[in-house]
């Protein structure tokens, strides 16, 4: 047997009928964030089922001992500079010296011993310098993850999504990679 049916053109309309029925929910994506730092929490600004846009503050970790460390840095940097420039001058100095030492030995008014004194300084001066410039290239690395460190005490969104879980609240100290607020899309 046939049924009979009614067809209609499409057009918007109210639903009339409402269908429910058992399913899962899948996500597009997940984001298990966890601190990269260890740190106490100074502030929380998402709640469990808010939205968040990519680059959104999640959590502020205390950024004082950061701060510190990335000021003390720049501080050493700073003598180091300075001391380079010191270094530079002492040894412009030394090879002068070693070079009128020489000019002495060879018209006969300097000793052999005066020499090897005057060119032993030189190569302190060289030592010095070099070991300086080290320094300072050592710190412009310590103050990179220095720099890195104070950014990681603010704990950003990676993705656009809504927040399922937060299992962190302020005063609570976070130890990195421990995921405190996992989130969907």
């Amino acid at each position: 047997p046939t049924k009979e049916v009614q067809i209609q053109r499409p057009r918007r309309s109210t639903i009339v009928q409402t269908v429910t029925a058992p399913g899962t929910i899948e996500l597009i994506d997940e984001a298990k964030i966890a601190s990269q730092t260890m740190g106490q929490v100074e502030s929380v600004h998402v709640e469990k089922g808010g939205q968040v846009k990519t680059g959104d503050l999640l959590v502020k970790l205390d950024d004082e001992d950061a701060k510190a460390r990335l000021e003390s840095t720049e501080a050493r940097i700073d003598r180091l500079e300075e001391a380079i420039k010191v270094a530079e001058a002492d040894l412009r100095k030394a090879a002068e010296e070693s070079q009128g030492y020489e000019n002495l030995k060879q018209l006969g008014f300097s000793s052999e011993t005066e020499l090897r004194d005057v060119e032993t300084v030189l190569e302190k001066m060289k030592a010095v310098l070099a070991m300086s410039q080290h320094e300072l290239t050592e710190s412009f690395a310590v103050r990179r993850n220095s720099q890195q460190d104070l950014k990681r005490t603010e704990i950003r969104a990676p993705i656009d999504g809504t927040v399922i879980d937060r299992d962190v609240e302020v005063g609570e100290i976070v130890i990195a990679g421990t995921t405190n607020l996992p989130g969907t899309v």
